[in-house]
């Protein structure tokens, strides 16, 4: 398997296991169903900015990076220096 392919098989992976966090979600109790959602949101959020950062920036980061980091140092400054 190429390292696109195993990207892609990752990123499959990844929405087929928020997916199914997100079925699950509302049989928690509140504060863990919130917790949930914050962690489903930002794995889409990820979905998102790598499919951004591909087109406009890089892809040079792990997934567990801030979110505010992902956006200045890996897109924000490729769109700024354009």
């Amino acid at each position: 398997m190429s390292e696109a392919e195993e990207k892609i098989w990752q990123a499959g992976r990844s929405a087929a296991f928020v997916s199914i966090v997100e079925n699950v979600t509302s049989q928690l109790p509140r504060g863990k169903a919130e917790q949930a959602a914050l962690l489903t949101e930002r794995q889409r959020a990820i979905v998102a900015l790598r499919e951004l950062c591909a087109k406009f920036g890089d892809n040079d980061w792990p997934d567990d990076l801030y979110l505010a980091d992902i956006i200045e140092k890996h897109l924000g400054r490729h769109l700024w220096s354009q």
